[in-house]
């Protein structure tokens, strides 16, 4: 076993990147509307229920009916 440092000295000299190789973190997934909403601080009094009635999710993702006129022709 080793350390960080040694895998990371180790894969550098591998790939022909020096004992140092620069190293980066992937993004992190955006939270979604909902999670946000119940971690801030302004809305954490406010009920997980009330936020989905509030921002309903049952019809993401699914194809919604438009009236006639409404996309202007």
């Amino acid at each position: 076993m080793g350390t960080l440092e040694d895998a990371k000295k180790h894969i550098g000299e591998l790939t022909g990147l020096g004992e140092n190789p620069e190293l980066f973190q992937p993004r992190k997934k955006p939270e979604d509307l909902i999670e946000w909403l119940n971690q801030n601080a302004l809305f954490s009094s406010v009920s997980e229920r009330t936020i989905e009635k509030l921002f309903p999710q049952e019809l993401v993702g699914r194809p919604l009916f438009l009236m006639p006129g409404v996309m202007g022709k």
